[in-house]
């Protein structure tokens, strides 16, 4: 299957809503409405993903699209699945350059948390359209670098498997195999109702979805 583009995603800005989760005072509502409207007028999030399965597997590998992936608990969370989808989702390089572009330290931040928030917007969108086009019940995501056994560098080889993202969606790797915009994500999309990454990983994040459990690894994905 061809790389599928979704680039019609809406930047749906509640304003209330995030006045109070960026804490902007009273005295910068102007400024944070302004700021909120122009990022609404320049964002493109955007997404990318292409259908796959596994081609082979091996104790902590598997093979798609003729590209291996080492990870033992991406060879477990995949067992028996029959189609999964590599993914990246981006907030764009429109909102990326004008964040960048803003001096002020404070407006900066803003408009970073901006980016931040089309960028899982378009995740949203890619979760809906999977799980719409595909008829899946409950979609899960595995992301390099955030899950104990899957390496940053492991990027580099999700782009080889989905094809040109640069041409596709605006977003590249760096030698240090970071996205660029920032505020993007690759990973591995596969159907599952009892997974959550979060679960897998210590780092401290405002966006958590799940406790941590430092015996899951153990439990789950060792002896296979």
């Amino acid at each position: 299957m061809e790389p599928v583009v979704l680039d019609n995603i809406f930047f749906k800005a509640n304003l209330p809503s995030l006045v109070d989760e960026l804490h902007v005072k009273n005295s910068y509502l102007n400024k944070f409405k302004e700021l909120v409207e122009q990022a609404a007028a320049i964002a493109r999030p955007k997404a990318v993903y292409r259908k796959a399965v596994v081609e082979a597997s091996g104790d902590s590998y598997v093979v798609i699209n003729g590209v291996k992936l080492n990870s033992r608990v991406l060879r477990v969370n995949l067992d028996g699945v029959s189609e999964f989808f590599p993914a990246i989702v981006t907030c764009g390089k429109e909102l990326a350059d004008w964040a960048d572009s803003i001096d002020d330290m404070l407006l900066n931040f803003w408009a970073n948390a901006l980016s931040e928030k089309a960028m899982r917007l378009a995740k949203e969108a890619l979760d809906i359209h999977l799980q719409e086009n595909y008829k899946i019940d409950s979609i899960a995501q595995m992301n390099p670098g955030s899950v104990v056994d899957w390496s940053i560098q492991e990027q580099q080889k999700l782009f080889a498997i989905i094809g040109n993202v640069k041409d596709l969606i605006g977003a590249e790797l760096t030698d240090s195999s970071l996205i660029l915009p920032m505020k993007s994500v690759s990973g591995i999309w596969f159907p599952s109702d009892n997974y959550e990454n979060c679960m897998l990983c210590s780092k401290e994040c405002p966006n958590r979805k799940a406790v941590y459990d430092p015996k899951m690894y153990d439990s789950i994905y060792t002896g296979f």
